[in-house]
């Protein structure tokens, strides 16, 4: 599988950035958890569970799908996390209302918990 496609693409609308995207406007960087796929999955699950407002779930061996969900207005961020064997934790976010990713978006979060 191509890297490019490992998460989902980003669309035209700037509501989304990833570690993945190819446009300089959509590329955030990857984060570095853990020496390896399972340390990276235990450190992030366990932030995740410690995040407030914050749902997510595992999926496969390699994936975890979140969902953040702002304080005020309750808009919801569905954020993926790829994490690769070396540990490298590939992401994506995107804002399900609205036109623009908030500062408050769950990609600020779990960067910043990390």
């Amino acid at each position: 599988m191509a890297d490019t496609h490992l998460l989902a693409p980003c669309p035209d609308s700037p509501n989304c950035v990833s570690s993945l995207a190819t446009q300089a406007d959509k590329r955030v960087a990857p984060l570095q958890v853990g020496a390896d796929r399972q340390s990276s999955l235990k450190k992030l699950e366990s932030l995740l569970g410690n995040l407030p407002r914050v749902d997510y779930d595992v999926v496969g061996q390699s994936r975890i799908q979140a969902r953040f969900t702002s304080r005020v207005l309750r808009f919801v961020d569905d954020v993926t996390f790829y994490v690769r064997d070396n540990g490298v934790v590939e992401v994506r976010s995107a804002s399900r209302a609205g036109f623009r990713c908030q500062p408050s978006s769950g990609r600020i979060s779990a960067r910043a918990a990390i």
